[in-house]
């Protein structure tokens, strides 16, 4: 038991780290305002931004450009002086993006978060070269299981700007540790090498992490700015406890599913997998079903109940698909090429600004219409993935 639980303690950690978000967020929807809601929303956004595209995809370029052998960390110059630059101008434009949503008296705090996460995505992308995944799974999300317990017991006198100062009280103690880990048992050794070609890998993965992030959270700055914080609020608790579980499976199943198609890809099998991974989806979604309904009709839990229907609906729709996608990614992770993703991004980034065109054509602008183009463009993602497997595994 103790060796299974080793084993998997970097699947733990990240489950763990995603309840205690999900925690936080449904126990600070009853403590908080509308409008404060709707900032802790734009705060946990900005965070899952600066993760995903902080660094502009040069973290992946330093995985490729990049070794730890023994106590020598061993990188490109030229990725090393691309990312002391980056780092500089990501840590400016966060800090002042984030400033137009916040009060500038929290200016010190907003960057202490921004360059917590920098940070700790760094060493996070570090650790993975080692197969360090409990390391990397602490240094990507220890900072929320480090927060609820003192959300937890501030609950009853709590606002935005407490959230905020703890927020970068936890990154902070994250960042610092592994800072102190790295430096104590690593020396930074450079090498020289081609630049031209890490300038080609750089745009491939600046590319395809905008356009995830644009898929990603794009819907959230639209909701604010076409409508209000308040009702980015309202749509950012259905998304917490919708996709949450959804997302929670799809993580699982792609961390599960990649390392066994890069053994060996099998059509019939990932057409096996894709139907079982739907069962579980729809099992899924009858149990939701049957908890909200229960929580709907349960008076002294009225604060949590959600009445928007069509919006469940649309969300459910979408996790479902989301949740099946994820073997659609590890299945492309395991047998596609840089040119396969290339085509990819662009056929991706097409469909973008063709919704992007749809969604300026709308006259009255809702929540649900925004959750649905989004929906779509799940949708879209999904079946050029599935096309894609389909002409690659008909080539190899």
């Amino acid at each position: 038991m103790v060796h299974l639980f080793k084993k998997h303690l970097s699947l733990f950690i990240l489950a763990s780290s995603a309840v205690a978000l999900f925690l936080i967020s449904v126990l600070l929807k009853k403590h908080l305002t509308l409008k404060e809601y709707g900032e802790l929303s734009m705060l946990l956004t900005y965070i899952s931004l600066i993760f995903q595209i902080g660094l502009l995809g040069l973290e992946q370029v330093m995985l490729r450009y990049s070794t730890l052998l023994g106590k020598s960390f061993s990188i490109n110059i030229t990725v090393f002086q691309l990312l002391l630059v980056v780092i500089l101008l990501s840590i400016f434009l966060s800090t002042m993006s984030m400033l137009e949503y916040f009060s500038r008296d929290l200016w010190v705090y907003l960057m202490i978060i921004v360059i917590s996460s920098i940070i700790s995505m760094l060493y996070y992308n570090i650790y993975r070269l080692t197969n360090d995944f409990n390391i990397a799974q602490i240094a990507s999300n220890g900072w929320k299981i480090i927060l609820l317990p003192i959300i937890i017991i501030n609950i009853l006198d709590i606002d935005i700007e407490f959230i905020i100062k703890m927020t970068a009280f936890s990154m902070c103690i994250i960042a610092v540790f592994m800072l102190i880990r790295f430096v104590k048992n690593y020396q930074i050794v450079f090498y020289k090498s081609n630049a031209e070609h890490i300038y080609f890998i750089w745009f491939n993965f600046f590319l395809a992490l905008l356009i995830g992030a644009a898929i990603g959270f794009s819907d959230r700055y639209l909701i604010e700015y076409y409508l209000n914080i308040e009702q980015l609020g309202e749509y950012f608790y259905y998304l917490t406890v919708i996709l949450f579980p959804y997302a929670l499976f799809q993580t699982y199943f792609g961390f599960k599913e990649l390392p066994q198609f890069r053994k060996e890809f099998c059509l019939i099998i990932f057409h096996k997998k894709i139907l079982k991974t739907l069962l579980y989806s729809l099992v899924l979604t009858f149990i939701l079903v049957v908890l909200f309904i229960t929580i709907n009709n349960t008076d002294f839990l009225e604060q949590y109940h959600i009445t928007n229907y069509y919006l469940i609906f649309i969300l459910m729709i979408t996790g479902i698909i989301k949740m099946n996608y994820s073997i659609f990614s590890a299945a492309m992770g395991a047998i596609a090429d840089k040119k396969f993703f290339l085509h990819n991004n662009f056929f991706m980034l097409i469909f973008l600004i063709f919704f992007f065109f749809i969604f300026l054509s709308i006259e009255v602008i809702t929540i649900e219409k925004i959750a649905l183009i989004y929906l779509f463009i799940w949708m879209a993602r999904t079946i050029v993935y599935y096309f894609s497997i389909i002409k690659i595994h008909g080539n190899m």
